[in-house]
């Protein structure tokens, strides 16, 4: 299972990582296509307009900012169109209710009070398209009112054209960008299924799933934010809430990121940073929702926070890759330059417009992250992995090894301390010779036989056990069963292993027997009563044939189809050593629970 596993994070990081290729390479189509302004024969662009503000009349070429105007008052765009039979009329609106009118007939009305949530200042972005009635010309009349949280408007010119030539318009200038919103989205989800698996591995693990976090934060953003899932869902209210929530949240999960993949926890800075970010966000949507300050105000807040965070942020990665020389901030500092470069240009975008295509640059910033980073944390918690399970095996080697020379050094004190017995009974050989020698010439044999037996009570007794003839693996038994003896656990051992062996090494020999016994008693430490283990192996040809059966409490916590540690709450190291021993040595182990009885079957070329 614990292959499996592998598999399957190494498909899911697979994956992922097409997805963000796929991603980087649409954002860059996307970006080459924002200026565009061929529209297809049967879409054209109103973008010359009279508009009346403030009881002036002027031209303006859309798109328009309009400032200076006081909240509620009407701001009038009027255009003369030519158009064919069955064309219709696209309109985008930001936060402004809009009338548009036909000939002075009104064909079209949005944002009114009451048709949106009460604790909206102004109505959500919309855009729709308008069904003409005339066959030839019109006058078009575009009816603002000045929204009530912003300082300025921003006037998108509107589009003329049959039905299916502006959707296909739409999906040229906004396909690719919603496309990759999407793939952001799943691409998050898979990142925190992936971290599911990862985290008993490896805890850094869970940085994995707050960088999917990330990335599904800012899919929703970004989905949420475009006007095809506008036009396309019809549920501009909702999207808005989703759009500002998915920003707003997007500097937790990456200081979050970066805090849990560098072990960062310990700078003042980031800890604050990531409070203030969070309650900014509760503050924002309570405000909003209490309707006292709109997002699209408070927005403005974020404009500036996201990005300081960011750069402050990326400043920490730095410190810790030059002061503190970590390896894996070298590695991480230019993913992290990259977002803090292209969210401060886009900050500067908003006020001097590089581009009217509002977050396109600051979403290739997070491509390129994300691109990047999946990349580089995927590596690194397969490194992780690996060495962790290499330190578990050589830390229970080493305390087999101690357990091998606890064992012989216990029998080593008990031969001198048999020996120093022997010695002095030599010494005192001729004494008892003579005393012996006098009982007989007197015939006092009730005082020879008394004297025979102080003699015999005398005589050391070997208190070594012989469990098998391999040495080392006799060791490991010895210390196991004392443990058990300790414990009051009763433990029978029926052990035939040879003392020479040819297709499995000693150690690997301790390796399957020291694990099987340390389960065991573990297994009946946690329980009071009928508590037994039960070991024999056999020698049969060139295989080893081992079985045991010990006591457990019947509960079972199971991963697939590994067993789950219950002092640790992840999968048992032993079990799974256990099997690539034995794998390696030709054979196999099976383990198998019935009642309140654990049974182990192990099979292997020696």
């Amino acid at each position: 299972m614990k292959d499996d596993r592998k598999k399957i994070v190494r498909f899911g990081a697979c994956i992922t990582y097409l997805l963000l290729s796929a991603l980087l390479i649409g954002a860059a189509i996307g970006l080459t296509r924002t200026h565009i302004s061929s529209y297809g024969k049967n879409v054209s662009t109103l973008s010359q307009a009279i508009m009346t503000a403030g009881g002036s009349s002027r031209a303006v070429q859309l798109p328009y900012r309009v400032t200076g105007v006081k909240p509620g008052d009407n701001v009038t765009l009027q255009f003369d169109t030519d158009f064919r039979a069955g064309d219709v009329l696209y309109v985008k609106t930001v936060y402004a209710p809009l009338k548009v009118y036909e000939n002075g007939l009104l064909l079209y009305s949005y944002g009114e009070k009451g048709t949106y949530p009460s604790f909206f200042s102004d109505p959500a972005t919309e855009v729709n398209t308008i069904e003409l009635t005339s066959s030839e010309n019109a006058r078009i009349t575009l009816v603002y009112s000045f929204p009530n949280s912003r300082s300025s408007m921003m006037i998108y010119a509107p589009l003329l054209g049959s039905s299916t030539g502006i959707l296909q318009h739409l999906l040229r200038e906004m396909g690719i960008p919603l496309a990759i919103a999407l793939i952001l989205m799943l691409m998050g989800i898979l990142l925190a299924l992936i971290s599911a698996f990862l985290i008993p591995l490896e805890p850094k693990g869970t940085a994995v799933f707050w960088l999917g976090v990330f990335a599904f934060s800012s899919g929703l953003w970004t989905f949420s934010e475009s006007n095809l899932t506008v036009f396309l869902t019809d549920n501009p209210d909702l999207l808005y809430l989703l759009a500002f929530l998915g920003l707003f949240t997007l500097p937790v999960p990456l200081l979050l990121f970066a805090v849990k993949m560098f072990d960062m926890g310990r700078y003042r800075i980031l800890r604050v940073i990531t409070c203030v970010s969070v309650v900014m966000l509760i503050s924002a949507m309570i405000l909003q929702l209490t309707g006292l300050v709109p997002f699209a105000r408070s927005m403005y807040l974020f404009h500036v926070m996201i990005p300081t965070s960011i750069c402050i942020l990326a400043g920490c990665v730095f410190y810790e890759m030059k002061a503190k020389r970590n390896d894996l901030a070298k590695r991480f500092f230019i993913p992290f330059l990259i977002l803090a470069i292209c969210s401060v240009t886009e900050t500067v975008n908003y006020q001097v417009h590089f581009t009217t295509q509002f977050s396109s640059i600051f979403l290739m910033g997070i491509v390129l992250f994300l691109l990047s980073s999946e990349g580089i944390a995927g590596m690194f918690i397969r490194q992780s992995i690996r060495l962790r399970s290499q330190n578990k095996e050589l830390s229970f080697n080493l305390s087999l090894l101690e357990k091998q020379i606890d064992a012989r050094k216990e029998r080593d004190d008990l031969l001198i301390e048999n020996a120093a017995a022997v010695k002095q009974q030599r010494h005192d050989l001729r004494h008892q010779m003579a005393v012996l020698r006098r009982y007989c010439d007197e015939k006092d044999y009730d005082a020879l036989s008394a004297y025979i037996d102080t003699l015999t009570a005398a005589i050391p007794v070997d208190k070594s056990v012989t469990y098998c003839e391999n040495p080392a693996v006799n060791a490991i038994f010895a210390h196991y069963a004392a443990r058990a003896q300790k414990e009051n656990i009763p433990m029978e051992i029926q052990a035939e292993v040879p003392r020479m062996t040819h297709e499995i090494s000693d150690s690997n020999l301790c390796i399957i027997v020291g694990n099987l016994l340390e389960n065991a008693l573990e297994a009946c430490e946690q329980i009071t009563q009928d508590r037994r283990i039960t070991f024999s192996s056999r020698l049969q040809g060139d295989f080893l044939f081992i079985a045991m059966d010990n006591s457990f409490n019947g509960i079972v916590k199971m991963r697939g189809d590994q067993f789950v540690s219950h002092k640790r709450d992840e999968i048992g190291t032993g079990l799974v050593s256990i099997r690539s021993v034995v794998e390696k040595a030709g054979g196999k182990a099976t383990f198998e629970p019935k009642d309140r009885v654990f049974q182990s079957s192990v099979y292997f070329r020696i």
